[in-house]
């Protein structure tokens, strides 16, 4: 369950973003959080991650981000080590190995996607082929709710929230 301190941190970074680019939210996000400092861009990563994991696996995840998954995952293991989520760094070459099976059927049908009149339905036929043939057990893991997770990122925002803050200001 998220707190407020978890809360917190998207509303800052999201501020922060505002005021340096004028804009909520650019579609790629690598360049939305490249101008946000470190700590928090890997925590923003990973909260991006743990978000399409939530709402459709791994398939959602490597069609939201077919093209920049590789840096997504790259930022959010440097936010797990920072929180001390051995777990999810030792699933981590799991996933990366699931998404790199799929990667280039997801970029064709990305493609075909672009020239059709309801993109939607590409996803849709995307998704009911790979969101079983993409399931893996460690997914589990980085579900948003996920207690132990929520307890260690907590943890370090506490500890670290005053320079955060700062660094956002």
């Amino acid at each position: 369950m998220a707190t407020p301190l978890l809360n917190r941190l998207p509303d800052a970074a999201e501020a922060f973003l505002a005021r340096r680019t004028g804009a909520k939210r650019p579609s790629d996000v690598l360049a939305e959080v490249s101008s946000v400092p470190e700590p928090v861009r890997a925590q923003l990563l990973a909260a991006e991650f743990e978000g399409d994991l939530t709402n459709g696996g791994l398939a959602q995840f490597l069609w939201n981000h077919c093209f920049v998954w590789r840096g997504v995952l790259d930022g959010a293991e440097v936010a797990y080590r920072a929180i001390g989520a051995e777990e999810q760094v030792a699933a981590l070459p799991a996933v990366r190995a699931m998404l790199a099976e799929n990667e280039a059927l997801c970029a064709r049908r990305i493609a075909l996607a672009k020239n059709e009149r309801a993109p939607g339905e590409a996803f849709e036929t995307w998704y009911a082929d790979a969101e079983e043939r993409m399931r893996l057990p460690e997914e589990d893991l980085f579900l948003i709710g996920e207690d132990g997770l929520n307890r260690r990122r907590e943890a370090w925002l506490a500890a670290n929230w005053k320079p955060l803050k700062r660094a956002l200001a």
